[in-house]
């Protein structure tokens, strides 16, 4: 409990910072962009943006899979406790297959609950460093797509910017 609070409080310092100053480094960097690309920028800052209700369904979520897997690990616990406190009435009528098969049963559930845990997680990981990727990748197919020319000083103005501003948004 005292290791899953501290995290948490270390995450609201080193991350609450950045809520309150992301929007308003993301707005600065969509009017940069803006002003040296042109009006395709706009399409960057909307995968920014769009970005941001995602990983709060993520984050929902996440929380949600854990808190199922803490009630499911929790019963389990008191299951093995069970087992232990009382292994010599277990042991004199032969229940430890009884025990044992309801101990599995309960384990496959919480290992099933990790499961997907664990792979929202990674989905979640994963995700955030393809942003400006993507934003990069559409704001040049918007502008190639509308019959514009690309200059190689205009790719390195898109990269360059929806790069900078993932790493000053990361939240």
């Amino acid at each position: 409990m005292c290791s899953n609070d501290g995290q948490r409080l270390f995450d609201a310092c080193s991350i609450g910072p950045l809520l309150i100053g992301g929007p308003f480094i993301l707005a600065c960097g969509i009017i940069y962009s803006v002003f040296l690309i042109g009006p395709w920028a706009l399409v960057g800052g909307a995968i920014y943006i769009l970005f941001y209700p995602f990983m709060y369904y993520i984050s929902k979520l996440t929380a949600y899979l854990r808190r199922k897997s803490v009630i499911i690990t929790d019963k389990r616990v008191r299951m093995m406790s069970e087992l232990l406190t009382c292994i010599k009435l277990i042991k004199m009528y032969a229940w430890e297959k009884p025990f044992a098969s309801k101990i599995a049963e309960i384990r496959a559930k919480e290992r099933k609950v990790l499961e997907k845990a664990a792979f929202v997680s990674s989905i979640s990981t994963s995700s955030a460093p393809m942003v400006p990727v993507m934003a990069t990748v559409f704001v040049v197919l918007s502008h190639l797509l509308t019959g514009n020319d690309l200059t190689p000083a205009q790719v390195g103005n898109y990269s360059s910017i929806y790069i900078y501003m993932y790493l000053t948004c990361q939240f």
